[in-house]
């Protein structure tokens, strides 16, 4: 019966995520969407889509040189691996590129995969520090008060995959 359930539910998302892809003139970037958004709602962390598309032009091959922890509805940076005196173990990102980090979770939330609160707080995660090889303006938190810094997404993925082998 479970499985007959799951079935019923992936031909539901299916035909809607279908409907939205005919529907939008970008269609190659719209299927790749799709699938993200699919892999989304069977909540499931093993769930996840892979595609050139979505590497190079969606998520990016490039991480910024921090880790994050999402704690108490707020982004915290829980490791630096740059010398820039400008930024702390602690900080708290409240925007990037102007965008508010808030906005930004919401808007990655939906095509972020997990199976359970933590573990997609834990992807989104992933997902902000990745982008293209270019500067990012980020207004962070301290005691001290809001401070602007830039840092540049220069670390490959490669690394990051080697680094967990």
């Amino acid at each position: 019966m479970k499985k007959f359930l799951i079935i019923i539910l992936l031909i539901s998302i299916s035909r809607e995520l279908l409907v939205n892809a005919q529907t939008v003139p970008d269609s190659d970037m719209t299927y790749h969407l799709n699938f993200l958004e699919l892999a989304t709602r069977i909540n499931d962390s093993h769930a996840f889509t892979y595609s050139q598309l979505i590497n190079e032009i969606i998520f990016g091959y490039y991480f910024l040189p921090l880790t994050l922890k999402y704690v108490k509805n707020q982004t915290v940076i829980t490791g630096i691996y740059t010398n820039n005196d400008n930024i702390e173990v602690g900080d708290i990102i409240k925007s990037i590129n102007g965008i508010d980090i808030d906005t930004l979770r919401k808007n990655l939330r939906k095509y972020t995969h997990g199976s359970n609160v933590a573990s997609i707080e834990r992807n989104i995660n992933t997902r902000i520090l990745r982008g293209q090889n270019l500067p990012v303006q980020m207004m962070l938190l301290n005691e001290e008060g809001v401070k602007e810094v830039t840092l540049s997404r220069d670390v490959h993925i490669n690394l990051i995959l080697q680094s967990k082998i």
